[in-house]
């Protein structure tokens, strides 16, 4: 069976690389070792990091969200600055769903965007100093370059996004939805810190449509314990949102 045929098959893909050294490249420049380091970003992890997956095969936002927040974030973006497996559309799907949740990193996502923009100007002083343009060398920078400037047009593209602040687990929802849940969260957080009062409250809940007059006749009652649960005992409003 083909990796294009199990999706499964390449979150580790021992197969592909068993058969080439620890320090071996995927591209034509056999003269460069790979060895990324924070002074060397333009050369591919010797150890690639791996996409987390669900039981679905498809990429865990949720494990993305804590990837990105740990020791290994740097790695886990440089291995994926492009496609490790183009012709494989399972893992093509959750390479754009990778780089769409990097978009919506809350946080972390000002830190990244600086880090590739450290990355950019790393290739170009690399280029500069390997001297002859046609070298391994300066070949290898000049396409990390054009890479780097690839990805962070591509993570500034959810800049203006509803939610992007709120971690990747939101960014597989749609616009409309996290717009409502957005304006939802600010009228709370005003209302909270007793910017607004009760009277603006219930204004944002009509313009939504979302006034339901006395909660217990609209709502289920299961979902109403949800919230109760959770207002009494901080219980997780448990809606799995992160597969």
């Amino acid at each position: 069976m083909t990796v294009a045929e199990n999706p499964h098959m390449y979150r580790y893909a021992r197969l592909r690389r068993a058969g080439r050294s620890p320090t071996g490249r995927r591209c034509k420049d056999e003269t460069v070792p790979a060895q990324f380091s924070d002074e060397t970003p333009w050369l591919p992890p010797a150890n690639p990091v791996d996409f987390g997956l669900t039981d679905q095969g498809k990429l865990d936002l949720n494990w993305l969200g804590a990837a990105l927040n740990s020791d290994a974030a740097a790695v886990l973006i440089r291995s994926h600055l492009q496609p490790q497996y183009p012709k494989d559309p399972a893992y093509k799907s959750n390479w754009t769903m990778f780089w769409r949740g990097v978009g919506f990193a809350g946080d972390r996502r000002s830190d990244i965007l600086a880090m590739l923009q450290r990355w950019q100007l790393d290739a170009e002083v690399e280029m500069a100093a390997a001297g002859d343009p046609d070298s391994d060398r300066a070949r290898v920078a000049r396409r990390f370059r054009g890479d780097v400037k690839q990805t962070i047009d591509r993570v500034q593209r959810t800049e203006a996004e509803a939610l992007v602040w709120a971690g990747p687990v939101w960014s597989k929802y749609p616009l409309g939805p996290r717009r409502v849940i957005e304006a939802l969260v600010a009228v709370i957080a005003l209302h909270r810190d007793k910017e607004i009062g009760d009277r603006e409250l219930y204004n944002v809940l009509r313009s939504l449509g979302l006034e339901p007059g006395h909660a217990a006749g609209r709502i289920l009652d299961a979902h109403l314990e949800v919230v109760f649960n959770a207002v009494a005992n901080g219980d997780p409003l448990d809606f799995d949102i992160g597969g």
